[in-house]
């Protein structure tokens, strides 16, 4: 692991310490000795260096993470930031980025390879895991995203994906709480308050409209599930949902107006070309079905980007 001040990067970049903020206050607060000036707070720091930076009611759901899963999100990012982000980040040259639920952060020690002051942040269920993979304490916080310990108007680029579906649900799945519409307005705005103006948010899931998701299980083991839908997934992979009603997924029209009332200037869907490498379809019996879904999503027209009949929202919002 990288060791070092949290305070200092090469001379000319942007360090953590000038990013970071006490989200109780929005006071500056410092990675090394993280008790806020201001509002008195102190902060822990974890035995690997992370310090962490929650406000007392700051909406935390998750559950613990699965070490399997977590290596597996942490292979498939290298593809992904190859394939998608990077030819993302070289057309709009941002000099400042933060990943917003950064997972185990392989994408964010990409960036910073790449010349980005990127930082990561995620919960600390998460940041227990990021000394296994050698992340850099001066590139990472755990935090919460309803109250990102951030200072305002300091990104050029937030990216967060795969994040805003689990917002302000009972542990961090699908089971949504009473109040979760509350604590996606909340997270819309944090995204919003950390951009510089005209900074972007790029903020991906998917799609509520789209009535197949292969990425999450039917249900998380809190509400009931009908069993044909378990049984297909089970077979397949596949999870069938209903497109209506209150969902844990949104569609683009919904993502588009929860941002909009946060104050965003625009939202415009973005490609699905080369998002999604359909490895668990790239084998035995359903290697057909992964390959016509990769044509499927790399030849998409434009027209169809924030339709039902593309599978994932990726949208681009401006400040």
């Amino acid at each position: 692991m990288v060791r070092g001040s949290s305070s200092t990067l090469s001379s000319g970049r942007v360090a953590l310490d000038d990013v970071l903020a006490c989200p109780r206050c929005r006071d500056s607060v410092s990675a090394d000795s993280p008790v806020c000036a201001r509002c008195g707070h102190s902060y822990a720091v974890n035995s690997s260096g992370f310090v962490q930076l929650v406000a007392g009611d700051a909406v935390i759901s998750i559950d613990v993470i699965d070490t399997d899963y977590a290596a597996d999100q942490h292979d498939a990012e290298s593809g992904l930031y190859e394939r998608y982000l990077k030819p993302y980040l070289a057309a709009i040259a941002p000099r400042s980025v933060v990943d917003v639920g950064c997972g185990m952060g392989r994408a964010v020690t990409l960036m910073a390879r790449d010349g980005y002051d990127a930082f990561g942040v995620d919960v600390p269920q998460v940041a227990r895991l990021w000394a296994d993979y050698e992340n850099d304490p001066r590139r990472f916080v755990s935090g919460d995203a309803t109250a990102l310990p951030f200072r305002d108007g300091v990104f050029d680029l937030a990216v967060s994906r795969g994040v805003i579906e689990h917002i302000g649900t009972s542990i961090g799945h699908y089971t949504l709480n009473s109040d979760f519409r509350l604590a996606r307005r909340r997270f819309a705005g944090e995204l919003l308050r950390i951009l510089k103006p005209g900074g972007r948010a790029v903020v991906a899931c998917p799609n509520k409209a789209f009535p197949v998701d292969i990425q999450h299980a039917p249900s998380d083991g809190l509400g009931h599930v009908n069993p044909l839908r378990q049984r297909v997934f089970d077979r397949t992979g596949i999870n069938l949902h209903r497109t209506w009603g209150a969902y844990h997924l949104l569609s683009f029209p919904e993502l588009r107006a929860l941002f909009l009332e946060a104050g965003a200037r625009a939202v415009t869907p973005l490609p699905v070309r080369d998002y999604f490498a359909f490895k668990r379809f790239q084998q035995g019996a359903l290697k057909p079905l992964g390959s016509a879904a990769t044509a499927y999503v790399n030849h998409l027209p434009r027209a169809l980007w924030r339709t039902a009949l593309n599978p994932y929202v990726i949208a681009e919002v401006r400040a």
